[in-house]
């Protein structure tokens, strides 16, 4: 099965390979015509005795943008034929199929209008999610709102079998950007004071939202509006004014260039994006200027295979900055440290905490009022939204489990894919909530995590925080200074994981991106690792990402562009990944 988004979600193929791949790509058509895919190459096969859906293809080749050696080319590149190992299993009822993926049943998908006899045909997707037997819809208003805009589309045929979205003309013409996606990233990177990072991309300003649901959450985090047209929002949080205007849109289907400003204090941050789809015609007029998510430092004789829509986001970093400022208190400083305050390391004191449930034992270290785990947490609650590095690295046992942020929360139940809204988990979130941690223990907030931040700041002398929680066995850190592990925290360099969110109707586990050594002979290509331990992933990323009670990803040791940073912030939202560190109960 393969999940598309057709537009406005940034979700371009992004692929590393080495100098040797590159010439295998086929030159020679470089003509004014487009190259197409190979005709027929998949082969979908229904068994109705054992209800299962499989999908094999033909060897192939496909067309890319290729950047080798500083300059893009477009070409043909083959693919080895294939047959899924895993098949995907339906059943009907009544007049609906449901669908789980891959044979994923804690993920069942609900389809109507084709035949359930026989199974071949388009199906609409209704947008509900299963728990624990019970069946959970939107409800009526949202589904209006959303079927103004678009379908979720499942295509079932002797060569198709694919999930994708049906964008209907009034998605291109929707302007009221005050009530769209957008938003609801502001006002999350607003209050938390947080980098301009993963997912708060300009794009979701052509995102339409249910106004209601904007208004449930400027009711839930108190904020004021105090001005509003479908361009500019005048509003008040934690008792500062706020201005946003979106001062540029130019839209042209899969193509646009957004800008916009905010406003507080006197201060004006502004940030203008580009997003471009990738195609024979426009291939060679790109540039690496402000591509997003690309390696300055790679190496020229490894090519990018580009296709779909790419970004970029050229002042993104400067913008995250600027906005940190904005919701930083002008009076607020941090008192200068004696040495009798500084905290020593040597006289850090561990204690331990035995999981009942596997008999795991993980040490513990106390932090200033706060009890926490000193290791990532290794349990095994799900193993689709979770999973591990390669083993030849240390895999779970060095680094712990890498988790989906709904999984870590123990969520699944709940999640509905095609919902990028937190609020479709807010009644299920506990003040204290367990998660998959240990009993008596529970996944941190972020009031918790900016405890501990505030704690280490005040008790470290002029050291860096992300220096302080880190230990000292991190790799390929340039200058950076080396960990000091001040605290205990032992915070390891376990990379990031990443949700497969090519598709906002997918929210699969994709992997974990780790670090190398300079010296390794591993391309950055084999760098994401999924479950299975198969390579997969285009860039490195550097730091150690936990999961926030709250919905967010909070990083030590790198930042929203994927570099190294000294600094902890958040760097992501719930529909990405986290390891996870329990704080024990009060």
């Amino acid at each position: 099965m393969r999940f598309f988004t057709c537009l406005l979600v940034s979700a371009a193929l992004f692929y590393a390979c080495s100098s040797d791949d590159a010439s295998s790509a086929d030159d020679s058509t470089n003509n004014s015509t487009e190259l197409p895919e190979s005709a027929g190459s998949d082969h979908v096969t229904v068994d109705k005795d054992k209800r299962t859906i499989t999908v094999s293809s033909d060897s192939t080749t496909k067309a890319f943008c290729i950047l080798h050696k500083g300059a893009f080319t477009w070409g043909n590149v083959p693919f080895e034929a294939y047959t899924e190992t895993v098949p995907s299993t339906y059943v009907t009822r009544g007049d609906t199929l449901v669908v789980y993926f891959n044979g994923n049943t804690d993920d069942p998908h609900y389809y109507i209008g084709g035949s359930t006899e026989e199974i071949f045909g388009e199906w609409k997707n209704l947008e509900c999610g299963e728990f624990e037997g019970q069946l959970y819809c939107s409800d009526e208003e949202e589904r209006e709102f959303s079927a103004q805009y678009r379908d979720v589309v499942l295509t079932i045929s002797e060569n198709k079998f694919q999930e994708e979205f049906v964008y209907k003309p009034a998605y291109f013409k929707y302007d009221d950007y005050m009530n769209s996606f957008f938003m609801l990233d502001l006002y999350a990177i607003l209050e938390n004071a947080s980098d301009f990072g993963v997912g708060a991309v300009l794009g979701g300003l052509l995102s339409p939202q249910l106004p209601s649901e904007i208004k449930a959450y400027e009711k839930k985090h108190d904020i004021e509006v105090l001005e509003v047209s479908k361009r500019e929002k005048k509003f008040k949080l934690d008792g500062k004014d706020f201005e946003l205007k979106v001062t540029k849109v130019e839209r042209d289907s899969l193509d646009y260039t957004i800008a916009v400003t905010v406003a507080a204090g006197g201060k004006e941050c502004s940030y203008e994006e580009r997003q471009v789809n990738v195609t024979k015609d426009n291939c060679t007029d790109l540039t690496t200027d402000g591509l997003r998510n690309y390696d300055e430092d790679r190496d020229s004789n490894d090519s990018l295979f580009l296709q779909g829509t790419v970004l970029f986001t050229k002042g993104s970093r400067e913008f995250g900055e600027c906005l940190t400022q904005l919701t930083s208190e002008s009076s607020s400083s941090v008192a200068e440290n004696s040495d009798d305050d500084i905290a020593d390391p040597a006289k850090v004191v561990y204690g331990t905490l035995e999981d009942t449930r596997d008999g795991h034992v993980y040490k513990t270290v106390k932090i200033g009022t706060q009890n926490w785990m000193a290791e990532n947490l290794n349990y095994l609650n799900d193993a689709v939204y979770s999973g591990c590095v390669k083993e030849s690295l240390g895999g779970c046992e060095k680094y712990g489990r890498g988790y989906m942020w709904f999984s870590a929360m123990e969520l699944l139940g709940h999640v509905e894919c095609s919902d990028d809204s937190l609020s479709q988990f807010s009644e299920f979130i506990e003040p204290v909530h367990r998660g998959v941690c240990p009993e008596g223990w529970h996944i941190p907030n972020n009031a918790e995590w900016e405890s501990l931040i505030e704690y280490v700041d005040a008790h470290n002398g002029d050291e860096a925080v992300g220096t302080s929680l880190k230990t000292d066995g991190w790799v390929d850190v340039d200058s950076l200074p080396v960990g000091t592990n001040r605290f205990g925290f032992s915070a390891v360099q376990g990379g990031r994981m990443d949700a497969e969110r090519t598709s906002r109707t997918s929210c699969g586990f994709n992997g974990i991106i780790m670090t190398y050594p300079k010296n390794d002979s591993a391309t950055s290509a084999q760098n994401m690792y999924r479950p299975d331990e198969t390579g997969k992933g285009s860039y490195v990323a550097y730091g150690a990402s936990f999961c926030s009670a709250d919905g967010n990803v909070w990083t030590v040791g790198m930042n929203s562009d994927y570099r190294y940073d000294e600094d902890v912030r958040i760097t992501g939202r719930y529909y990405a990944g986290c390891y996870v560190r329990c704080v024990e109960d009060k």
